[in-house]
């Protein structure tokens, strides 16, 4: 039997439903559990053999509660959605440490902001498992009113996120981060019992909070990057 090599693969349904036209005839692939930014018909037989992949250990993982690998099975920009979908049958402390897992890997977490905030404020017992000894211990010492900024880009509402730092050196780090031509940094106060976590992980003295808790009392222009 003669066999085509050239024979393409065919898509199946539940990811042709995830393909996008990017424009100039480019297609992308984004689905909760494969991501193909330049998609080509050539690579459907990988796509379609991820799924497959994926969705067995995610069904495998469903059966013996293991709710950690089901998240990281999950593409980056999917994986607050798919906490969210899962979280209600997870243990206090799986979900606050799973939570905070998926924040320090998350890159624009100013995209899903309110499910961000409802995960953050969710009635779950033992919240204290969402910071680590060394955490808490900071933001219990913090004054009953606390300094906090922000770095942003100001032609955009960067002042609305859930991630501040109690660096304005940090601040302006983050305000230069992407080489932007209108850095700013946003100064605001808030009350310390307004916090919802207090993260040193990444080196970034990062305060979680509903920016509608935050006081701001300026915003700078920024100039040069410490």
């Amino acid at each position: 039997m003669d066999v085509n090599l050239n024979q393409v693969e065919e898509l199946v349904p539940e990811l042709q439903e995830s393909l996008a036209d990017r424009g100039e005839g480019i297609l992308a692939l984004s689905h909760p559990l494969v991501i193909i930014p330049f998609y080509s018909e050539h690579s459907a037989k990988q796509a379609n053999d991820t799924l497959s992949h994926k969705t067995k250990r995610i069904q495998k993982a469903i059966k013996t509660n293991d709710w950690n690998s089901i998240i990281w099975l999950h593409e980056r920009p999917y994986r607050l959605w798919a906490f969210s979908q899962f979280s209600k049958a997870m243990k206090p402390e799986q979900y606050w440490k799973i939570l905070k897992a998926i924040w320090m890997d998350s890159k624009f977490p100013m995209i899903e902001k309110d499910l961000w905030l409802s995960m953050f404020t969710a009635e779950v017992k033992q919240k204290r498992k969402l910071m680590d000894g060394p955490e808490r211990r900071t933001l219990q010492s913090l004054p009953g009113t606390v300094d906090i900024y922000r770095g942003y880009n100001g032609s955009r509402q960067g002042t609305l996120g859930l991630s501040w730092t109690l660096s304005k050196d940090k601040a302006i780090w983050f305000a230069h981060r992407f080489g932007e031509d209108d850095p700013f940094i946003a100064i605001a106060t808030c009350k310390r019992d307004s916090i919802l976590a207090y993260f040193h992980a990444r080196g970034e003295q990062e305060i979680i909070i509903d920016p509608l808790d935050a006081q701001i009392t300026d915003n700078e222009q920024v100039v040069d990057q410490p």
